[in-house]
């Protein structure tokens, strides 16, 4: 993955998160991305990208 292209990663699976927590049954969904959110923002961190972990309201 370039640079670039984490941040949007990210930014993506927030949106996702976003209206997985939306739905009825969403718990596991909104585990799981929560899950790659962690990831993503760990390799951007091991990369040495700046990345702000915006608290989202499933999120802790």
């Amino acid at each position: 993955m370039s640079e670039n292209e984490i941040p949007k990663l990210i930014e993506t699976l927030r949106l996702a998160l976003q209206m997985a927590e939306k739905e009825e049954d969403g718990e596991v969904l909104s585990f799981l991305i929560q899950q790659a959110i962690g990831e993503a923002i760990s390799e951007a961190r091991r990369r040495g990208q700046a990345v702000t972990p915006k608290p989202t309201a499933g999120m802790q």
